[in-house]
């Protein structure tokens, strides 16, 4: 799979699991947003790549910072690393 592919699809993980934990639905997070909810939904299942205004609105949408947001899909990347598994096994 492709690093971008990866990157799409850690995105989408992020943005569903923060929507989910503050009650929101694709609608709700589209409106506020100022996004389409189809567009919310190629996001989460990681089949768009979002510019980095979009990452923006969707972080203030979800109540936290592009930093906070883009840091938990880097996080998820590095533990689903094969290369990051290996160097500490």
């Amino acid at each position: 799979m492709s690093a971008v592919k990866k990157l799409q699809q850690q995105f989408g993980v992020v943005v569903r699991r923060r929507r989910e934990a503050v009650g929101l639905s694709q609608e709700s997070l589209a409106d506020q947003s100022q996004l389409h909810r189809t567009y919310i939904s190629l996001l989460e299942r990681g089949l768009r790549m979002p510019t980095i205004l979009v990452a923006k609105r969707i972080a203030e949408a979800l109540g936290t910072t592009m930093t906070d947001l883009l840091g938990e899909v880097e996080r998820g990347l590095i533990q689903r690393s094969p290369s990051k598994k290996r160097a500490s096994s």
